[in-house]
């Protein structure tokens, strides 16, 4: 994920390892679902570069919930303007 810290624009890249539907939440530091950013069904390997703009968010911690078949992940993102 680019930039982090960041102003709020950002870009991430998806990549899969098995297909299956996919997707990216964002969330603020104590759990409340801002936005579904991405949602999609993703074949194995394939990659998805997904571009955010978060300009009007505040300041602050922010949590991205990547899901996808076989794996959750979590991210920190930090918005500082």
């Amino acid at each position: 994920m680019l930039p982090n810290p960041t102003t709020g624009k950002f870009t991430i890249v998806v990549t899969v390892s098995y297909s299956g539907p996919t997707s990216l939440d964002l969330y603020t530091a104590n759990g409340k679902l801002i936005n579904r950013i991405f949602e999609a069904t993703l074949q194995e390997g394939q990659s998805k570069q997904v571009q955010y703009d978060g300009s009007n968010l505040s300041n602050g911690l922010y949590i991205l919930h990547l899901h996808t078949p076989g794996k959750i992940q979590y991210r920190k993102l930090v918005i500082n303007r």
